[in-house]
């Protein structure tokens, strides 16, 4: 036998052996004579329930040949196979085909036709075994999948298994809840995944619309549930071991009756706290030069001015660009990730042809929009003296109209 941790041992193998000798007794005591009541009967009846998922606790943890995780030899996100919701969905169903199947009713008979009816009796007796054996039969099939899924939660979800097991946990806590629908069960249940972590960085949770399925799942097998705490226990261990010592965290425990997605909204609010609000003093001091993969208005006029302006003289397109480059090699504490991005000197030449073209169509534009003062050449009056002697006089007896230019 697997005496191993994620072999079954522990409580659970011990509890289901407990069981197994307690139904091997009562058959030898009915073996003997005794009657057993409707209870025992009970019992007896679910031995071959009660030797799958013994066979399923005493089944190694290695996943098996074939699966995404085996062949690919390392968990990647390719390792998904299939989201807790869905097995225990499929559990359900097994499970309701097999309450479905109907015992077949005793029916009345007389002296000629005894016979006759213990023979479609007994047919159809067979007919309900055989059909009856065949829904358990998937019934258990469906909860040993589930059973290794949440056994080996890193095989079958990867980096989404700590996700997997909070939905899990959660449907828990709701097998009381019958008044919710599936819908607000997932938002529910997002809401509470966005309380613990960035709502950003909250992955898509696959089969979180099944949340009822898995409450329903978890509230009928007790395997299961058995199998899902040992796997949430030992992954608060995981995480209280990891944040331990990070940051400002001194020791990180987990609180009595703390569910997963407790601990992490708790470390998560808790290391908010570490840094004041607003920007820090790098971003402060970061200079941005483009938005949007577009350098800003204000950087491409500054440097069009650095280049024809600041020193006296036109520099060259290498030369604006390599001034660029010694004012950046200046900004020595600032991150790499706060310095401004410089142009290239072809973009900078395309820059200068856009600015020249567009100072070209403003003045011409302005030569047909600005009113302009005519004076009307039959309206001049004779000089009496040379023009060239003349002093200035002004041009208030003149008969001046505006005339705007089109």
């Amino acid at each position: 036998m697997d005496t191993d941790g994620d072999g079954g041992s522990g409580s659970q193998l011990k509890r289901f052996e407990k069981k197994l000798r307690q139904i091997q007794r009562l058959i030898a005591s009915e073996a003997a004579g005794r009657e057993l009541n409707a209870e025992e009967r009970t019992k007896v009846d679910s031995l071959a329930t009660l030797q799958a998922q013994l066979s399923i606790l005493r089944a190694p943890s290695t996943p098996a040949v074939g699966t995404p995780a085996a062949a690919s030899g390392s968990a990647t996100s390719a390792a998904f196979t299939r989201p807790a919701a869905c097995a225990a969905s499929a559990f359900t169903d097994a499970a309701q085909a097999l309450n479905d199947v109907k015992e077949p009713v005793r029916r009345a008979f007389t002296r000629t036709s005894a016979e006759a009816v213990g023979r479609q009796m007994a047919q159809e007796r067979a007919a309900f075994e055989q059909q009856r054996q065949a829904a358990q039969q998937r019934a258990l099939e469906a909860e040993r999948e589930m059973c290794g899924l949440l056994r080996t939660p890193l095989e079958s979800w990867d980096e989404q298994a700590i996700w997997q097991l909070a939905m899990c946990e959660f449907a828990v806590f709701r097998i009381d809840d019958e008044t919710s629908t599936p819908k607000q069960l997932q938002l529910a249940f997002r809401e509470a995944c966005e309380e613990a972590r960035h709502p950003g960085e909250v992955p898509r949770l696959r089969g979180s619309l099944q949340i009822d399925a898995l409450r329903d799942a978890l509230a009928d097998s007790e395997l299961l549930r058995l199998e899902l705490q040992q796997q949430l226990d030992r992954f608060k261990r995981l995480y209280s071991s990891l944040f331990s010592g990070f940051g400002r965290f001194r020791r990180v425990t987990s609180q009595p009756g703390e569910s997963l997605l407790g601990l992490m909204r708790r470390t998560h609010l808790e290391s908010l706290q570490w840094r004041p609000p607003g920007r820090t003093l790098a971003e402060q001091v970061a200079i941005i030069s483009k938005v949007g993969g577009k350098y800003t208005a204000e950087w491409r006029e500054d440097t069009y001015l650095q280049r024809h302006a600041d020193t006296g003289v036109t520099v060259s397109l290498r030369g604006v660009v390599g001034m660029n480059m010694g004012f950046k090699r200046r900004l020595k504490r600032v991150p790499n990730a706060h310095t401004p991005a410089t142009e290239h000197f072809t973009t900078v030449r395309l820059h200068d042809y856009q600015a020249h073209h567009i100072q070209r169509s403003k003045s011409l534009t302005n030569t047909f929009v600005k009113e302009r003062c005519l004076l009307q050449w039959d309206e001049v009056p004779p000089p009496a003296v040379p023009l060239t002697h003349a002093p200035p006089r002004p041009l208030s007896h003149l008969n001046l109209r505006t005339v705007p230019t089109r």
